[in-house]
């Protein structure tokens, strides 16, 4: 009883301790903040000579995040970086990425994070030649990143320590032994899957750069005030690239807001692949338990599938951000069809079988569209196979409820999407010719279980060697193995196994056609040259690859089959068997993926956007056809020599020009702003001009004959844009009611049957 006591008083001392550290942020929060300025009136001249120069130094900064402004004048591009070095500090006690220096600006700014006071910091200068350079000052103003972030983890580590003191003194006297399993199952699960996290820095992955500036695009876009973010406003240069609306960037929001809370980029990132992984973990647990009926085999399904070759693969080695993203929605759809197809039309609970595939679309929709080609031909087979049920009212009008709802709850993305696509002449409508054959697997690739360092495909004379593990992993072919083993052996005729075995057949069947197609045996390019539609639909796949998500969870569906079937026969050794080999399986793959990712990928460490550069844009497929981003960087408006420009000042996706046209002839000022639909132009009389391209695909404001004034240029989204947002957002409240209704209800069904229960 002491000892009960005395653990209650420490877990109040702890969530008090971490309130009463979140109140000190808030009032942190409205202190006033430092500012240190250093020389603005002593100009540096150079050039310097090569390397490093310390430029300034003994600069003394207290504990905090820090905006730094570097006041400057160079002859050319990319002449110099500008960076902080304080070497007084702890390991990891000054955090910051620095600055390139422009020859069109004459400042420029970064953020450093800095956790312990010095007097020694030192602003240091990487010249790299390139004509002269004047440095005039520097400025160091203190902002409140520091204190929103340390307020976000308090509280963050309040809720947390309130749900284990809650688990221990509460749920664990209430939770049956099966609760508990599943709980620690799952957090050990998450656990294994969120290594990388423990790592200080970004594993050097293929794609993360880019999901890294989407990132960044999507909290320069917020913090502009654009909701929803279409226009990535300061990437390429600040001239603005349309990623967002072909890409859609719904859960890239989580770790965009962290940023704002001022997080990096690489802690955003980590903390929102454990959110992930945890969100991965538990709908694949609660579909695969829904449907084999097992939370044993749910669990097993849940690390099978959460810890996955390929998905580990694309989420850590391609750094494949949005195609992880979408394999949580996987489950969901099989979980869908399962009902719909499985369930007894005149159950109570049919009327709901729509949700899931409404959901795990939608989730398919708004993560990644190349993900959706493979998905739409899984769909097209699955509506074959099983025309009989689908032409059946009740059954047909559950899929169109889930398809409708899909649509409806991603129209705020479609909408933009298909508009641009069908009237801006994009670079990735013109992709029809790239091949895809040769970037298929050897038959060896899809046994690889270990993850390791390697290199891309096309493969080459080196075939199956030095290349990334890109297959499904030995377990689930040998899960496969067994599955067909059984079945030509016979299965139980009861009806619920029958409904469970003909899923595993169905996913067996499946799965092993889409590990066909991700061969390089499989007639790729013959597909290609049966006309423009295949061309374009085998191009926009990218690598035969992507068909390995579906056949992954797929493969586990055929694994929870077997392990069902081996607990529902009574064969509880080779069922114990079985679980025993997923958890070895897990356990070393999860010891090789340690060793050979985390210490043969290595890591980088960027913190802003400053540290990726403005212009990087991957293959460039949401430019504008034509344009070449190299010839890009910050630029200022230009206009014939009749066109005097007085004053211009540039903001996040706007403009604003004061300028004269002397001439009585017609002419024009070009603007640093890729001409992108929705641009508007109007002067401060009201007066709306005219916006065309020029030949670099950027804004041409068309300036009347002696016209003099000043005019505006912003991106405003369409009205229908408009409508198909709140037309989104009525459908999810809509959704939210009917699901906060149904619980209602049926929480005053089992309170009836209690009272009842009770009186007799």
């Amino acid at each position: 009883m002491i000892k009960d006591r005395g653990r209650k008083q420490i877990s109040i001392f702890a969530i008090g301790l971490f309130l009463v550290l979140s109140f000190f942020c808030v009032l942190q929060l409205f202190l006033p903040k430092q500012t240190y300025e250093v020389s603005r009136d002593k100009i540096l001249t150079g050039p310097f000579s090569a390397g490093e120069n310390v430029i300034f130094d003994q600069i003394p900064l207290g504990f905090g995040t820090y905006r730094v402004e570097v006041f400057y004048g160079a002859e050319s591009d990319y002449v110099a970086d500008v960076y902080l070095r304080d070497n007084t500090v702890f390991t990891g006690g000054l955090k910051n990425n620095g600055e390139t220096l422009y020859r069109q600006k004459t400042g420029t700014d970064f953020i450093a994070w800095l956790y312990e006071s010095t007097e020694q910091m030192e602003v240091i200068l990487s010249y790299k030649g390139g004509g002269n350079l004047q440095i005039q000052g520097v400025r160091f103003t203190e902002t409140y990143h520091m204190w929103t972030m340390l307020l976000t983890v308090f509280l963050a580590c309040g809720v947390l320590t309130y749900l284990l003191i809650s688990y221990h003194y509460v749920w664990r006297r209430q939770l049956s032994r099966e609760q508990k399993t599943v709980i620690w199952g799952i957090g050990l699960i998450v656990l294994f899957s969120s290594f990388f996290q423990l790592a200080d820095g970004a594993l050097n992955s293929i794609d993360l750069m880019f999901h890294y500036m989407r990132i960044e695009g999507v909290k320069d876009g917020l913090a502009s005030g654009q909701f929803p973010v279409r226009i990535d406003p300061e990437w390429l240069y600040g001239q603005g690239y349309a990623c967002s609306i072909f890409y859609c960037n719904l859960f890239l929001m989580i770790p965009a807001v962290l940023r704002l809370l001022g997080f990096t980029v690489v802690t955003a990132s980590h903390i929102f692949f454990v959110i992930l992984n945890v969100a991965t973990a538990i709908v694949a647990y609660r579909c695969f338990e829904k449907m084999l009926g097992s939370y044993k085999v749910g669990l097993a399904c849940s690390a099978l599938y959460t810890l996955s070759t390929y998905r580990i693969y694309k989420l850590y080695q391609t750094g494949d951000v949005g195609e992880g993203i979408a394999m949580l929605f996987f489950p969901l759809v099989v979980y869908g069809y399962f009902r719909v197809f499985g369930e007894d039309p005149e159950g109570k609970t049919y009327k709901t079988a729509w949700l899931p595939l409404a959901i795990g679309y939608a989730g398919l929709m708004q993560t990644h569209i190349l993900t959706c080609e493979v998905a739409l031909l899984l769909t097209v087979l699955t509506l074959i196979l099983f025309i009989k049920k689908v032409i059946r009212k009740q059954v047909f009008w559950e899929l169109f409820k889930g398809a409708a709802v899909a649509v409806l709850l991603s129209l705020w993305f479609l909408v933009p999407c298909v508009d641009y696509y069908l009237t801006q002449d994009i670079h990735i409508k013109n992709l029809g010719a790239r091949t895809i054959q040769n970037t298929g697997l050897t038959l060896s690739h899809l046994f690889f279980h270990f993850w390791q360092r390697g290199s891309k495909t096309p493969l080459g004379d080196n075939g199956a060697q030095f290349t990334y593990p890109v297959g499904v992993g030995l377990v689930l072919l040998v899960g496969l193995v067994i599955f067909l083993i059984l079945w030509l052996n016979g299965f139980s005729k009861e009806k619920d196994e029958k409904q469970k075995i003909g899923l595993g057949k169905v996913a067996a069947i499946f799965s092993a056609g889409l590990l066909l197609m991700s061969l390089n045996i499989f007639p790729w390019d013959h597909l290609q040259e049966l006309g423009q539609v295949f061309a374009a639909l085998v191009s926009s796949l990218q690598f035969p690859t992507r068909v390995l998500g579906w056949a992954t969870v797929l493969l586990v569906v055929v694994c929870g089959v077997v392990l069902m079937t081996l607990e529902q026969k009574g064969w509880t050794k080779l069922f114990y068997a079985g679980l025993l080999v997923v958890v070895i399986s897990v356990f070393t793959s999860t010891c090789y993926m340690s060793e050979h990712v985390l210490q043969s990928a290595g890591t980088f460490r960027v913190y802003h956007e400053k540290g990726m550069g403005a212009g990087y844009v991957a293959g460039g497929e949401y430019l504008i056809d034509g344009m070449n981003p190299m010839e890009f960087s910050y630029e200022e408006p230009v206009a014939p020599e009749e066109v005097e420009v007085r004053a211009w000042e540039k903001g996040a996706l706007r403009m604003e020009v004061s300028c004269r046209n002397v001439s009585e002839a017609e002419s024009y000022m070009d603007l640093p702003l890729v001409n992108y639909r929705g641009y508007r132009c109007e002067d401060m009389a009201g007066t709306k001009l005219d916006l065309v391209s020029n030949e670099r695909h950027q804004i041409r404001v068309i300036l009347p004959a002696e016209y003099e004034g000043t005019f505006v240029v912003r991106f405003i989204s369409p009205v229908y844009w408009r409508m198909a947002e709140a037309l989104s957002l009525a459908t999810l409240i809509l959704l939210v009611f009917v699901k906060v209704k149904k619980d209602k209800n049926k929480k005053k069904a089992e309170d009836l049957v209690l009272q009842k229960g009770e009186a007799l």
